[in-house]
């Protein structure tokens, strides 16, 4: 037995080892871990919000997309949702949060089936399909509810609508058939549901738009989980096959797009794009001109009508030059961007509220044309607008709603919300909702700066969702709360103020949304996050509330003035309210102080926003803080509070001085930017609108408001004025004067016109053109119609830099005949008077006298008519030196001409032709004062640039202009208008002798012209002679004074009678050295005779003139000052 034991137990031993060692290698993975252990891991994997190593896999494979960011694994069964709440042990802490009724995307949590061997676990996206109410207070049985289920399930199905993917957009994740399978059969309802709606996360801006693609495992709308592992894994053969999967996919879809897409949807999508792509301008500073947030609740990018490859585009700042919050000034402009913007996104997939459900199912059966009219499809389309804001509205609320419970333990930590006042909550919730915006707007401004401030820059981020999310609180849930314990309702200010920060609210989402911004779907974390609800302030004495809302007068009489209450929507604009346009708001930083006692201080922060009324023309500025106790306006009028003479800009300082009664001011501090943005903002508007205003060397002539104004700049990239026509413009017409002195006193002269045209105060966006027509440059007009039937002004510019033409329509012919008037110099004021209206048979300007070719071109054209305007003049006579009003317009078929007489003593000459005695020169000298209007559509190209260089040598070099009349009568009206003597004589003698005596002996050399033309003129008491030679080598003309002692005899000489002057004293006629001849204009010069300023006589001998006859001679003698000796016995003889 002894030695038999130690065999067997040998052998024993041995394959109890081989037992043992066979088992841990074949049978180790087959122990069954503990039941309550797995249950419990499991119930945690299925019970928390992270997905951090679930990979899910649909039946539809993927193509390959970029890795994600893998999310480090936490160990979530401990942690607590609210770091910063550990402090507040309280019972009710460790109960699960209830999700309120109405929150979207929330299920009951239901326990999981556990995993059998080869099933596979898939979560999708399609909503619960509700068969019924079930339970023991319903009014049915359970019974019949699952009855008239299988009843229903065994119903045929309907038929299958066409479906176009043309209408679905990427940017509506939540509208799209991600999570349905390729077969077309849906998966189960998921028993796992994360709160809120699956929306992309803004820290993953290169994910795709949630399209399922053939050769990758899709990712859950819920759990988000991450491919990075599944794409790594994938061999070569796998991509390429994906990726033909996907070009096949993409020609497919582009296919059906186009073969389903109508005419009326096509013409209606470009119409959209058009309508996106044109111009919008606004009142706004430089800043504001160069910069536009994706935060612009009204003015939005719209999204791409057609899924674009690739990822989605990012957001991005256009330049323009409007606001940052700007809006339309019309609510249909304003409804038919937002169609535009959601008309292409109609849903296919049930959505996520039952409100949106029927909403969107509406819209989508609207967006078929061949169903509806075009009446029901805008309104399904504004049915889909407003159901898309309320689904962005409330994706952003459920992802915000765990910072609720904080806003309220900070609120009654100040003081309970039962006793708080409404007023109060409103003016709160629209501060946090300015602050927020605010935020968000500055988190997009510096989203390209440094990689030093990016986690700055997320702090700011998450700082301006919680301030949004405040305004939603205060509005939503701590004020009605509040108004049912007291058993109040709000008040028509109150649901004011409510209806616009819902509206906003909702706005401002649906772009995040767009723009990928909305808060990230896991909750985060708000330790750094401000949660106050209260603002403190300091406690202040009526008095000082009275100085600080504008009601107080002045500290003498310390009286009261009623100032208009702002309401709170109007003290905190949101956006454009009522009849004011808002631009702009900051945070600032107020101390109120005393005079003299700048170091006692009180700090009050407020938010400064731009406004301006609509019917004004200046902006306001309206500082206002979150209590109410400030509520002043800085605007132009005197008796509503401070105006901007009581401002001083400190730009030092980045301050305002505000001086208020009493000895009292406010020092409003601003950053450098925001101070730069005002001051930009005001100085703009103040230039703008100073244009409309005479300056010191011009007069306003013409004032009005225009019916509509089209103004269109040569220059495709100007920015100077909206290209679309604008209405109510106002417009100014102002003449520029040049004052000089000159011997006989001061004279004013023309120098153009300034024409200035300003947006009307109904219009948002405040633009301003302003022109100079200077003289030497022809002004081109067209008279025409507008689009409207009114009469309007076409009208060039072109000053150098700027070139372009503008339509101006007037009310009525009468406004616009006088701005025509008014510009070229025809209307004639209530001080002037029309001293002659003559016919005109021609025109010329020559450089010399003599010349056949005028200048410009002018002589070709038909002339009509030749007034002469001139002012009244108390006396006989008007002035016709140093005349300010004196002027000549001429008209023909195509323009016409305003030759402007204003000339010094000395300065006016003239001649008369021998051989046409219809024909009248006017020796000029340089002038700048002549104004040449063209008929632009009547007038050649090449004849306006003659104008234009004739123009240009008229005010440079002295020119001749030469008038041809119909009749002699006709030409000594025109002469005495614009000399001011009136013509006694005119007539034609056959020769004109003087008598030279020689210096040494009593010898007379007689100076003998042939055919002359003798003129008797006079002006008063003076009476002048002037004689026109024609081929007389010793001069061109002559002209001296007939006085009373003056001796005169008539002589008969065969069949010619004559007239002899004894010892005549008068100047010789002259001429050009011939060393001199043509220089400087001398030839000209001394062909002309002057009547105001006549020469200095230099002779004294006898002048004998002969007529062919004694008619004419009789007539001489009867004009003549003194008798004529003779005269009687010639006539006795006769």
């Amino acid at each position: 037995t002894l030695t038999g034991k130690p065999s067997n137990y040998s052998m024993e031993n041995d394959s109890s080892r081989r037992n043992r060692l066979m088992k841990k290698f074949f049978h180790g993975k087959d122990k069954q871990p503990d039941n309550s252990t797995h249950q419990t891991d499991l119930d945690d994997f299925l019970h928390t919000s992270s997905s951090d190593t679930l990979d899910v896999n649909h039946p539809v494979p993927a193509p390959p997309v970029p890795p994600s960011r893998v999310l480090p694994k936490l160990n979530i069964s401990n942690a607590s949702r609210y770091p910063q709440a550990l402090s507040l042990d309280q019972p009710n802490q460790n109960l699960p949060i209830r999700p309120p009724p109405h929150s979207p995307g929330l299920i009951p949590n239901r326990r999981p089936v556990p995993n059998r061997k080869g099933q596979v676990v898939r979560f999708v996206d399609s909503w619960p399909d509700v068969i019924g109410e079930g339970g023991d207070e319903c009014p049915e049985p359970t019974v019949e509810v699952s009855r008239r289920k299988v009843k229903r399930d065994n119903a045929p199905p309907p038929p299958p609508s066409p479906r176009n993917p043309a209408r679905l957009a990427p940017s509506q994740s939540d509208m799209s058939d991600k999570g349905r399978p390729a077969d077309g059969l849906a998966a189960p309802p998921s028993q796992h549901l994360q709160a809120g709606p699956p929306f992309p996360s803004p820290s993953s801006p290169n994910e795709r738009r949630n399209i399922l693609t053939p050769g990758n495992a899709a990712t859950s709308r819920f759990l988000d989980t991450s491919r990075t592992k599944d794409e790594n894994r994938r061999s070569f053969i796998e991509i390429q096959q994906a990726e033909m999967r996907q070009a096949e996919g993409r020609a497919f879809a582009e296919a059906a797009r186009s073969g389903s897409t109508g005419p009326n949807e096509q013409s209606w999508e470009e119409s959209s794009v058009m309508e996106e792509q044109s111009p919008q301008k606004r009142y706004e500073s430089p800043r504001f001109r160069n910069t536009q947030s994706v935060l612009d609740t009204s003015r939005g990018q719209q999204p791409p009508l057609h899924p674009q490859e690739g990822t989605q585009s990012p957001v991005s700042l256009d330049s323009a030059t409007s606001s940052v919050y700007s809006q339309p000034s019309t609510s249909q402009g304003n409804a038919s961007r937002q169609a535009s913007l959601v008309t292409p996104m109609l849903p296919v997939a049930p959505p996520l509220s039952p409100n949106f459900f029927s909403l969107s199912r509406q819209g989508s059966l609207a967006g078929h044309p061949d169903s509806f009219s075009g009446a029901s499809r805008s309104q399904s389309l504004r049915d889909v607008v407003q159901a898309a804001a309320e689904d962005a509205l409330n994706t952003f609320v459920s992802r915000v709603r765990h910072l609720f419970e904080l806003f309220r333990l900070h609120a009654e930590a100040v003081r309970p919300i039962l006793s708080s006042v409404p007023d109060q909550f409103s003016r709160a919730s629209l501060w946090w909702f300015i602050k927020g915006r605010m935020g968000l707007e500055m988190v997009i401004r510096n989203r390209d700066g440094p990689p030093q401030s990016l986690m700055q820059l997320e702090m700011d981020r998450q700082q301006a969702y919680a301030n949004l999310a405040k305004g939603y609180w205060i509005s939503e849930l701590a004020m009605p709360e509040l108004l049912e314990a007291r058993g109040l309702q709000r008040s028509p200010e109150e649901e004011e103020a409510r209806q616009a920060l819902l509206s906003n609210l909702k706005k401002l989402t649906v772009s995040m949304k767009r723009n990928n911004l909305l808060p990230p779907e896991e909750a985060f974390l708000p330790q750094t996050i401000d949660k106050s609800i209260w603002v403190e302030y300091p406690s202040l004495s009526q008095d000082v509330v009275a100085l600080l809302t504008g009601a107080a007068g002045s500290g003498m009489t310390m009286t009261q003035r009623a100032s208009p209450q702002m309401s709170i929507v109007e003290s905190l604009p949101l956006g454009d309210v009522g009849d004011y346009f808002n631009y702009s708001r900051i945070a600032v930083d107020v101390y109120l102080m005393e005079q003299g006692m700048e170091s006692q201080r009180v700090t009050l922060p407020c938010l400064l926003s731009t406004i301006r009324p609509q019917n004004q023309s200046s902006l306001s500025f309206i500082l206002s803080s979150q209590s109410g106790q400030v509520q002043l306006r800085i605007q132009n009028s005197k008796g509503l509070g401070p105006t901007w003479d009581d401002v001083r800009w400190v730009p030092e300082a980045n301050v305002l001085d505000v001086k208020l009664p009493r000895g009292f001011k406010l020092d409003i501090h601003c950053s450098r930017q925001d101070f730069s943005m005002l001051w930009s903002m005001y100085d703009f508007g103040r230039k703008v609108q100073a244009t409309l205003y005479p300056r010191s060397d011009e007069v306003v002539t013409f004032r009005s408001t225009l019916a509509a104004f089209e103004y269109l700049d040569a220059d495709p990239q100007s920015r100077a004025f909206p290209k679309d026509t604008q209405i109510n413009c106002e417009v100014a017409l102002f003449e520029k004067i040049y004052k000089e002195s000159v011997a006989g006193g001061m004279r004013s002269l023309h120098r153009g016109c300034r024409l200035a045209v300003v947006t009307g105060p109904q219009t948002r966006t405040l633009s301003g053109v302003n022109h100079a027509y200077i003289p030497s440059q022809p002004i081109q007009f067209t008279f025409l119609r507008g689009s409207s039937g009114l009469p309007a002004l076409h009208m060039r510019f072109d000053n150098g830099r700027q070139k372009g033409h503008m339509v101006l329509s007037f009310r009525d012919e009468k406004e616009r005949l006088e701005f025509h008037m008014l510009f070229t110099g025809a209307r004639v004021a209530n001080d002037e008077l029309v001293v002659a209206k003559i016919p005109l048979a021609g025109f010329k300007i020559t450089q010399r006298l003599g010349d056949a070719e005028g200048l410009a071109g002018l002589d070709k054209f038909p002339w009509a008519t030749a007034k002469i305007i001139n002012e009244e003049y108390d006396g006989d006579e008007p002035r016709t030196v140093l005349s300010d009003r004196m002027r000549v317009w001429m008209d023909f078929n195509i323009g016409t001409i305003t030759d402007r007489m204003n000339m010094a003593p000395g300065e006016f000459k003239l001649r008369l032709e021998v051989g046409n005695p219809k024909v009248l020169h006017v020796l000029r000298q340089p002038q700048q004062d002549l104004t040449v209007a063209l008929s632009e559509s009547h007038v050649p190209k090449d004849t306006c640039v003659g104008v234009l260089q004739g123009l240009q040598i008229m005010s440079k070099a002295q020119t001749v202009r030469s008038y041809t009349f119909q009749t002699l009568e006709n030409l000594h009206l025109f002469q005495e208008g614009i000399t001011g003597f009136k013509v006694l004589f005119d007539t034609m003698a056959t020769s004109f002798a003087i008598a030279r005596r020689r210096m040494v002996v009593p010898i007379h050399k007689k100076w003998e012209a042939g055919r002359t033309r003798i003129q008797v003129v006079q002006q008063g008491p003076i009476m002048q002679m002037l004689v026109f030679f024609e081929d007389f080598h010793h001069g061109h003309c002559m002209g001296f004074v007939l006085k009373g002692t003056d001796v005169f005899e008539a002589f008969g000489r065969s069949s010619k009678a004559g007239i002899k002057i004894v010892d005549a004293k008068f100047p010789l006629p002259r001429v050009v050295d011939e060393g001199r001849s043509g220089v400087g204009g001398e030839t000209d010069d001394v062909a002309f005779v002057c009547l105001d300023l006549p020469e200095i006589p230099g002779e004294h001998d006898d002048i004998s003139i002969t007529f062919e006859s004694e008619a004419d001679r009789d007539t001489l003698c009867q004009l003549l000052p003194s008798p004529v000796k003779g005269a009687s016995r010639l006539s006795k003889i006769k």
